[in-house]
């Protein structure tokens, strides 16, 4: 009888337990071996695929891989959505055939693919937004990531993308910043007047104060009268004739002016110029639209019964001295217009 180290894979039966055993004996051991070998592998390769199945299944993302020459080799039922397509019109396609027409590029240069653009020039891609118009008018936003797949070589293979659809979360986060936002105004805003409120005012003083690279002038804007009033018919009528004066005041004086609500019956404008006389002729027309206007439409109201007593301050931008200070001072020269008599002007050059 042959012996097995005489015929067959020599070196392989070297071990003493294999060179006098039988040939078809070491046969059988041989095959016993690649055939459990080969049952491993396949049982692997299954485990693989049903772990892939459940994945691609299971996932909110849409999925796609593409080969090294451009085309899709692996998709995901979730990137029907994206392509408006099913998955026997995407798969084994071009990126480029299914979103430009044949084109990789727009005329302006730019990929239709993020897929392609990774492909052809390397650079992957991580949580990057990317939006789409539906045919509805609808829009969709799909945050994206493109891996690039190379082998031992560092031979390209191609590239996988995962897009997932950010629609909603984009939503919500609209609305969490829209509320933020109204929020934000709320804090900052009369609700008598949609003026700005007194600290607001304060905070925007300090900071203008702060940062010295401009003159101003502050006025102070008292309403004559306006208490009295308050006392007779309440505080609701009397709110009515300051939301007017707030509307007056909105009317006549520009945007980049900062107007605010300074307490009861009186208001505040930050003025960007320190020249003070831009700012006087401001005031001088406030002062004669308010004398002729008849607030709140109430009968005991007639035109010239609410006036308007202004100071006026310039504020030079190299004096060193705090927000609050200018208040201060603006309220002094407020108080002189007042003792002047009400419908009056007064400014400290």
């Amino acid at each position: 009888m042959t012996l097995a180290h005489d015929t067959f894979f020599p070196a392989w039966f070297e071990h003493e337990y294999f060179r006098w055993m039988p040939i078809n004996v070491c046969a059988l051991v041989a095959a016993s071996y690649l055939s459990s070998s080969i049952i491993e592998v396949n049982r692997q390769y299954k485990e693989l695929a049903l772990v892939q199945e459940h994945f691609y299944k299971n996932t909110g993302a849409a999925i796609r891989f593409l080969d090294k020459d451009g085309f899709i080799r692996v998709v995901n039922k979730e990137s029907e959505a994206f392509y408006h397509l099913p998955l026997r019109d995407i798969f084994g396609k071009a990126e480029k055939d299914l979103l430009g027409n044949g084109n990789s590029k727009n005329e302006l240069g730019f990929y239709y693919s993020p897929l392609e653009e990774t492909l052809e020039t390397e650079v992957e891609f991580s949580k990057i937004e990317k939006d789409q118009l539906l045919e509805n008018g609808d829009e969709k936003f799909y945050e994206m990531n493109t891996y690039l797949l190379k082998d031992e070589r560092q031979e390209t293979l191609g590239v996988l993308g995962v897009f997932n659809d950010v629609t909603e979360m984009r939503r919500l986060k609209n609305n969490l910043e829209r509320i933020t936002f109204q929020m934000d105004q709320m804090a900052m805003t009369d609700a008598v007047t949609n003026l700005y409120n007194f600290q607001y005012f304060r905070d925007a003083l300090a900071k203008k104060n702060a940062e010295k690279d401009q003159e101003w002038t502050l006025l102070m804007i008292h309403v004559d009268n306006l208490e009295d009033f308050f006392l007779t018919f309440g505080r609701q009528s009397g709110e009515k004739i300051l939301k007017e004066i707030g509307l007056l005041l909105r009317q006549h004086i520009g945007d980049e002016c900062i107007v605010a609500r300074y307490g009861d019956t009186a208001f505040s404008v930050l003025y960007p110029q320190g020249n003070h006389e831009p700012a006087q002729r401001m005031a001088d027309l406030l002062r004669r639209e308010a004398e002729t206007n008849s607030f709140g439409d109430f009968q005991e109201v007639s035109p010239g019964d609410f006036t308007l007593s202004i100071g006026i301050l310039p504020c030079p931008k190299d004096v060193l001295t705090s927000g609050e200070d200018w208040m201060t001072l603006a309220e002094k020269v407020l108080f002189q217009a007042k003792a002047a008599g009400p419908n009056n002007t007064e400014l400290v050059e």
